[in-house]
């Protein structure tokens, strides 16, 4: 029989008698000297198929500029989805190109980087220039897209 002593003041057992006691046998129904678990010399590669995303938190004011910087991109491209309609037989059920931004790249970055408001609306031209709109569709677009681009 095996004798333990327990430190009485930790309540716990002293670590030399831990390490010595045995280990009580697996349950098991039987018992066969001869099995044995292979492994094989095949490294299987696991990947993970989750994305990972970094994220990360914004103040209240930060956030409030980064929504409406969206939604006036949201709406510069529905805007360009009218002024420029997709034609032909492979045309979608709302009837608006869903390549509008390879026909009239507006970038607002370029847009809010010019000084005056005629560089603006110059620059607005050249890139509106092959719109099939007419002309009064697009300088209000234009003014329009001014007024949202001052807001930023």
């Amino acid at each position: 029989m095996l004798k333990i002593i327990m430190d009485r003041s930790t309540k716990k057992l002293p670590e030399a008698q831990t390490a010595a006691l045995p280990l009580p046998p697996l349950p098991s129904s039987k018992t066969d000297p001869t099995s044995r678990v292979g492994f094989s010399d095949k490294v299987v590669k696991v990947e993970n198929d989750r994305k990972k995303y970094l994220t990360a938190k914004y103040g209240q004011h930060q956030m409030a500029l980064i929504k409406k910087r969206l939604s006036v991109e949201l709406w510069l491209i529905e805007e360009l989805q009218m002024l420029y309609p997709k034609e032909g037989p492979g045309s979608s059920s709302s009837g608006y190109g869903s390549d509008v931004v390879d026909e009239c790249d507006i970038d607002l970055d370029d847009l809010l980087d010019m000084e005056r408001d005629d560089e603006r609306r110059r620059f607005l031209r050249q890139k509106l220039s092959a719109c099939p709109q007419p002309s009064i569709v697009v300088a209000r677009f234009i003014e329009d897209l001014l007024v949202k681009a001052k807001s930023l």
